[in-house]
């Protein structure tokens, strides 16, 4: 295994810093690093070349002076795409694009609403749903994305019904929308409610928040939601892909 100099190990592990990897489990100050995964030479995973028995040797791969491993991908630094994981990142990427977003949506009538109600006056408390991925776009906001869950309170009140629709996330929930006849709304207001709240509207942009948001994890090897937070080990750009990709067919099935 080749030898590295001091100042290249060093340069190293300010590139990995910069990738906000966990020093413990990728890098250490002591031991030597492999310039091309940039992991210490214990945990390196780069292959034995069959040629030259070097590890770690770029020019090992397709277009090097050795060539020992030119059908082997070549490794690159931990948190950057192979070039595979790119390819397959854009290819992604210009699925989703091609999924049609439907120009009407079927939304329920109040009285379908209401059918299976009680007589009289009665209040039942929604719960939130999954949570949705947003991108906020603010230039200020440092983590970019923010999970919402919606749910809606359904009632009647000396005869005049209501449906209040709530956004909530880690802070609290808060009306976003509402549909009420005591404060005047009439069964003509009822469709651009509905058509907000209670259409498959909501369930495209929930597949369409989660695919957008595992392309911008892989894209930035970063999960500033923390989905994968539960894991013993860091996520893969692999798995973020997979990620994208499983809510990607969904959206294809549906509306394609």
């Amino acid at each position: 295994m080749r030898e590295f100099s001091r100042e290249r190990n060093q340069a190293a592990i300010a590139r990995a810093e910069a990738r906000r990897l966990d020093p413990d489990v990728y890098y250490d100050w002591e031991p030597e690093g492999c310039e091309l995964c940039m992991r210490d030479l214990d945990h390196c995973m780069c292959e034995e070349c069959p040629k030259c028995n070097e590890t770690g040797n770029p020019e090992c791969y397709e277009g090097g002076k050795c060539g020992g491993l030119h059908d082997v991908e070549r490794p690159v630094p931990e948190g950057e795409m192979r070039p595979s994981e790119k390819k397959r990142y854009e290819a992604l990427r210009d699925r989703l694009a091609a999924v049609k977003r439907p120009e009407t949506w079927e939304i329920p009538t109040v009285d379908q609403v209401f059918e299976y109600a009680p007589e009289g006056d009665f209040n039942w408390d929604g719960e939130p749903g999954d949570s949705h991925a947003v991108a906020c776009g603010e230039k200020d906001c440092s983590a970019g994305w923010h999970a919402h869950s919606y749910y809606e309170d359904i009632g009647r009140e000396n005869g005049k019904r209501y449906v209040i629709s709530y956004v909530a996330d880690g802070d609290g929930a808060e009306v976003e929308d509402s549909w009420d006849e005591r404060a005047g709304s009439t069964p003509e207001d009822w469709d651009n409610f509905a058509l907000v709240n209670l259409s498959q509207q909501r369930l495209y942009e929930f597949f369409e928040g989660w695919a957008r948001y595992f392309l911008h994890c892989a894209n930035t090897n970063t999960d500033v939601l923390e989905e994968f937070r539960y894991w013993a080990r860091a996520t893969t750009i692999s798995e973020y892909l997979d990620a994208a990709e499983d809510n990607i067919k969904y959206l294809e099935g549906e509306w394609k």
